[in-house]
């Protein structure tokens, strides 16, 4: 009796552990590479969350391994997994530049937070990818391209800070590619972007509004190259802008092939700097447009024929200053003789000067070379062409009527 009840213990033991592992197998059959996916080349561990495609079903593993979440849109799968990461990287793998992955929805970035990703297409007319009122969330990718009609904007920061924004290739078919504007009640500053390659349609490629009584301030851009590949494009468009926004080693080409292209369209408020910049501009294209004032300090500009409208501009370096007149723009592009200016003139009471600064002066500087008696003279108006002088002969008592030697100096402050 009691081998009996052994026996049927040893084969009811047998019987368990088998369908233990079958069902295991079911299990793990069940849920594809709940554990490890190694045909992806993806390992639990390092993101907090990795979200890949198989098929037409997507799926979101944590860093135990173990899927967390699943379903068929992309873009809540990743959602999901960004909203669930407190602090973190959230890796969407797949696509490649033949053949992005389509993003069809918008994705909310979250403090903290870098979403890494592969080559992405945005698919649908909204945003692809938005930071609101958020600090040191990260963006990194390979490669971002646009649905031929887009109308959104691929990357908006509105009143976020301390963010960073990492790509290789942002193709911009339509629509805008990164675009800046403060939030109601707060600043869009201090973010930072690293891009090398920007290729703009008929969209713009870099976009910063003003928004109310906030702007967009102290904002750091790396960007090695704008081109254009159809008409109508705009590299950068700054719409009354904060201080501190800065570029380095931007190189905009505006090819003959294309027309109508504008490489700055800027009425910054804020006086935006460019340091190391370049720009090779052709045909009916323009390099620089409207009134606002631009910093350059550095760089190479194959024809100053291409700037219309603008302020004041410094420069290091000019190939070719062109054939059009620009005496408002910058008179010795090399001495930087918009800012400041000197000479010698043969003047008396009440005459005017012309100083040739890009605007009214803020400082004037006068002596008179003379020892036939004792002068006074002061500055006695101004405008954005001449300043007029007050000359006054003490040994006579009277005003000064004759041309006397006046050496001058002006600076005119931006």
């Amino acid at each position: 009796m009691e081998q009996n009840l052994k026996k049927s213990l040893k084969i009811g033991l047998i019987f368990l552990v088998i369908g233990l592992l079958i069902g295991s197998l079911i299990v793990y059959a069940a849920t594809p590479s709940s554990t490890f996916y190694i045909s992806s080349g993806v390992y639990p561990g390092v993101p907090s969350f990795t979200v890949w495609r198989e098929g037409s079903n997507y799926f979101a593993k944590d860093a135990n391994g173990l899927i967390a979440y699943s379903g068929t849109n992309e873009t809540i799968v990743t959602q999901n997994a960004i909203d669930n990461t407190d602090s973190g990287l959230v890796y969407l793998k797949g696509g490649t530049e033949a053949i992005p992955l389509d993003l069809t929805g918008t994705i909310t970035m979250k403090q903290h937070v870098t979403l890494q990703f592969d080559c992405i297409r945005i698919n649908h007319d909204n945003d692809g990818f938005t930071f609101t009122k958020i600090t040191r969330a990260n963006l990194i990718g390979d490669y971002i391209d646009t649905k031929e009609d887009y109308v959104g904007k691929a990357i908006v920061l509105n009143g976020s800070k301390a963010c960073k924004i990492q790509l290789n290739w942002l193709l911009v078919r339509n629509g805008t590619g990164i675009y800046l504007v403060p939030h109601s009640n707060s600043h869009t500053s201090y973010n930072t972007f690293f891009i090398n390659y920007i290729q703009v349609g008929t969209g713009t490629g870099i976009w910063m509004e003003r928004a109310a009584l906030y702007q967009c301030q102290h904002n750091t851009f790396h960007v090695d190259i704008i081109n254009f590949y159809r008409n109508k494009g705009t590299g950068i468009y700054l719409n009354y802008v904060g201080v501190g926004n800065k570029f380095f080693g931007l190189a905009l080409h505006l090819d003959t092939a294309y027309t109508d292209c504008v490489g700055i369209n800027n009425t910054a408020s804020g006086i935006p700097n460019f340091f190391g910049f370049t720009m090779q501009v052709g045909g009916t294209n323009l390099g620089i447009f409207n009134g606002g004032i631009l910093n350059i300090f550095g760089g190479y500009l194959n024809d100053l024929d291409d700037i219309t409208n603008t302020g004041l501009i410094h420069y290091i370096d000019i190939s070719d200053v062109g054939t059009g007149n620009f005496y408002d723009v910058l008179n010795d592009p090399k001495s930087e003789s918009s800012c400041r200016q000197s000479g010698t003139m043969e003047a008396s009471n009440d005459d005017w000067i012309a100083h040739g600064l890009a605007g009214t002066p803020a400082l004037v500087i006068l002596t008179v070379n003379e020892t036939d008696a004792n002068y006074c003279i002061q500055l006695k108006a101004t405008n954005s062409t001449h300043f007029q002088i007050y000359l006054y002969d003490l040994t006579a008592g009277a005003a000064e009527t004759v041309d006397k030697t006046i050496h001058w100096y002006a600076e005119y402050q931006p």
